[in-house]
């Protein structure tokens, strides 16, 4: 096993207002738009020298986590309303969907090829059987999901199915590193509805099924299917079950949409 550690930083400074590009932001920000950001988090608890955190509504109070952010060294706050606190702040409408976005930028993950496969089951055991068809063509892949994460013949524990937007674009810009040409992940129901996959450049997305689960989160099943479907877009190269019903409804909707 690889040891291996998140340190939230990327390969060199960016100014602020690169990694917002595109982003619309709701307060003047023009007095620290060329600051350097050293490292971005979303974790409160991380040592983060000049850098940018993440302050989201949850179930934590957003000005305690910032305080502890500003402590552990953040000196911008990303958040959707100015807090009460004395630090620099950045004002947008969507915090979680920016993470993806910003992380992207921060660890230059925009050309990595990402296969994306979504579903209730069977999203390990094709994610490797695609893992090894590109083998077998000779290209370099790795594979990020609920057994771990694999490339370049190491191995890294997962806590996650699909990992956070930071931790997953951090992964990205190693695998990168390592000379992986494909990634194959494992794309949940809920990275999906929390816009942890913001960012990604998914070259091909895949549904393998969808069946009654995590209803304890999506409350019914339809909620849980359309988070699935939303996750497919009309340009993307789609395969997707054409034995299940939430399948079906990619074919008719889709008519790029490969069915097995």
């Amino acid at each position: 096993m690889l040891d291996f550690v998140f340190v939230t930083k990327g390969s060199e400074k960016m100014k602020l207002e690169q990694l917002l590009r595109g982003i619309e932001v709701q307060n003047d920000i023009s007095k620290f738009k060329d600051f350097f950001v050293e490292a971005i988090s979303q974790n409160s608890q991380d040592k983060i020298k000049n850098g940018l955190f993440f302050c989201y509504q949850g179930s934590h109070d957003m000005i305690k986590m910032a305080k502890c952010a500003v402590q552990n060294g953040a000196k911008i706050l990303v958040t959707e309303k100015l807090l009460d606190i004395d630090v620099n702040q950045v004002v947008i409408k969507n915090v979680r969907r920016s993470i993806g976005l910003i992380a992207q930028r921060f660890f230059d993950t925009s050309k990595i090829k990402v296969i994306g496969i979504t579903g209730t089951n069977g999203k390990t055991t094709t994610s490797f059987i695609i893992k090894n068809i590109l083998e077998q063509a000779g290209k370099k892949v790795g594979v990020i999901g609920t057994n771990g994460i694999y490339f370049c013949d190491k191995f890294l524990p997962a806590k996650l199915t699909t990992p956070d937007p930071i931790d997953l674009h951090e992964i990205f810009s190693i695998m990168k590193k390592g000379g992986v040409d494909y990634v194959v992940m494992e794309v949940s129901a809920h990275a999906i509805n929390l816009e942890k996959i913001a960012g990604i450049n998914f070259v091909c997305k895949v549904l393998t099924n969808v069946t009654q689960d995590h209803l304890d989160y999506f409350k019914d099943i339809e909620s849980y299917r359309n988070a699935k479907i939303s996750f497919f877009n009309q340009d993307d190269l789609m395969v997707v079950n054409a034995d299940d019903a939430c399948g079906q409804l990619l074919i008719k909707k889709y008519e790029n949409a490969i069915s097995y």
